[in-house]
């Protein structure tokens, strides 16, 4: 475990691996300057415009920050269909069904008595 440093690994990942497309240099500096300055930069929620001496951006958009989505407008309820508080829809399925079932019955009982008597003429085969 001893070549087991960060160098050797860097290496190894720069220009010691054959696998590597190609060649990477990594210089190992170890600098402790007293004068280090970080990112201290301002971070932004993504439903807020960045706006800044720089930049002037609006904020992202519905599909990347739910949080810049409008609000969903609540379920406003349905008007309810009523004939003689009853669902509307049973009521107009009740009157079809019981007029197919009384054209259906007036067809078949009323309208064969209107019709005229057929009188059936039998013929004699002449063997009396």
């Amino acid at each position: 475990y001893d070549k087991c440093t960060k160098e050797a690994f860097m290496a190894y990942l720069g220009i010691g691996n054959p696998a590597v497309p190609f060649p990477i240099y990594i210089n190992m500096i170890n600098d402790t300057s007293q004068y280090e300055t970080f990112y201290n930069q301002t971070t932004f929620v993504c439903s807020e415009p960045i706006v800044s001496r720089y930049e002037n951006k609006t904020a992202c958009g519905c599909l990347d920050c739910s949080k810049s989505c409008s609000p969903i407008p609540p379920d406003v309820p349905d008007k309810e269909f009523k004939i003689f508080n009853i669902d509307g829809w049973v009521v107009i399925a009740l009157m079809v069904i019981v007029l197919f079932v009384a054209t259906f019955f007036t067809s078949l009982f009323v309208i064969p008595k209107f019709r005229k008597p057929r009188q059936i003429v039998e013929e004699s085969t002449g063997k009396n």
